[in-house]
């Protein structure tokens, strides 16, 4: 089931691209993952677990928002997503590290 959720998010989240003209706030994080859980439980009719995503200041307030009208739901941080970019930043402080990585098979 879990499995299933992450691909329906993964295609709900293409839907999110009517926002991008819109500033990221909290509360519009908030209204998204609202309005993707209800096409995912009315819809679609299946029951969603959990959502996880950046871990960033507007997207974070979205998450505590969406906890505290469904507390039964998990909502974690994209870990992969903060891997890459404390990676990133590490390349960019480190050449040597960052010239064996380019050169790498």
């Amino acid at each position: 089931m879990f499995t299933n959720t992450q691909m329906i998010m993964n295609q709900a989240s293409c839907k999110v691209d009517e926002a991008a003209t819109r500033a990221m706030t909290g509360q519009l994080v908030f209204e998204l993952m609202e309005k993707e859980y209800h096409y995912i439980k009315d819809v679609l009719l299946l029951t969603m677990i959990g959502a996880c995503g950046d871990a960033g200041g507007d997207e974070k307030r979205g998450h505590l928002l969406f906890l505290q009208k469904y507390p039964w739901m998990l909502v974690m941080d994209y870990w992969s997503h903060q891997i890459n970019l404390i990676l990133g930043n590490y390349y960019k402080a480190n050449g040597d590290i960052s010239a064996v990585v380019d050169n790498a098979n």
